[in-house]
């Protein structure tokens, strides 16, 4: 899919969730698509779509990449840009030159951790993972299941 299908189709899954009316703010916040200054990349031999991704369409803050994109604190770091943190402890997450992205574990002394082969790859992740998504994920983890300890559940299954 090109950039502009991409953010297409992420915006559909995001209409078709069940979000509590009561929550405006919860749907606005998975629709916001946040992009990076282009001047911060000039350096970097990105695709022409990963460049749009980044620059003009955006990619979401934050789903279930784990990944928190922070286009005002993106900074050249020696080969790579920090584009963001860690959800699961705080590590920084950067592009490299070759586009790829990573994460460096401070658990284990700054080692690399590969994430994607580049924006667009992470992007179709997303979506893949949003058109997966399944109560079949219930088997996987219980703790997606909703239940009394939720924080949305009621008898009604969310609370107002």
């Amino acid at each position: 899919m090109k950039p502009v299908e991409l953010r297409k189709t992420y915006l559909e899954h995001i209409s078709r969730m069940d979000i509590p009316d009561d929550f405006p703010e919860i749907r606005e916040e998975l629709e916001e698509l946040i992009v990076f200054d282009n001047g911060v990349f000039s350096s970097f031999s990105l695709s022409n779509d990963d460049k749009e991704i980044l620059c003009e369409i955006g990619i979401p803050q934050e789903y279930q990449t784990g990944i928190v994109f922070e286009p005002d604190r993106a900074q050249i770091i020696e080969d790579k840009i920090r584009i963001g943190t860690s959800t699961n402890g705080g590590d920084d997450v950067f592009l490299k030159r070759d586009g790829s992205i990573i994460l460096l574990n401070h658990d284990y002394f700054m080692e690399e951790v590969f994430i994607a082969s580049n924006i667009s790859c992470l992007f179709h992740f997303i979506i893949a993972f949003m058109e997966n998504e399944s109560p079949d994920l219930y088997v996987i983890d219980q703790g997606l299941r909703p239940n009394e300890n939720n924080y949305w559940y009621t008898d009604r299954k969310y609370q107002p």
